[in-house]
């Protein structure tokens, strides 16, 4: 999808901003509807369904931890589980 001309994205992304100005929705709860429309806004590709790419919702993150176990919940270090 080609980026819509700065014409353009400036109205998608007015538009945008009337719709969700009076959302009470949680950023937890409001995000990936968001975001998809912020993409959609700005002409470019939306986030991939799954992790078939590097660009997509929810990918996991792997890192170590001070005791040198790999994990890939980087909230809590150490358990191993997938965020």
């Amino acid at each position: 999808m080609p980026p819509h001309s700065p014409a353009d994205a400036a109205r998608a992304l007015h538009d945008m901003s009337t719709r969700w100005r009076t959302s009470e929705l949680g950023e937890r709860q409001a995000f990936h509807s968001w975001f998809v429309e912020f993409c959609d806004a700005l002409g470019v590709a939306r986030p991939a369904p799954d992790e078939s790419g590097a660009y997509c919702f929810g990918q996991s993150l792997r890192m170590a931890s001070g005791e040198n176990v790999e994990t890939t919940d980087y909230s809590s270090p150490g358990e191993g589980t997938r965020c």
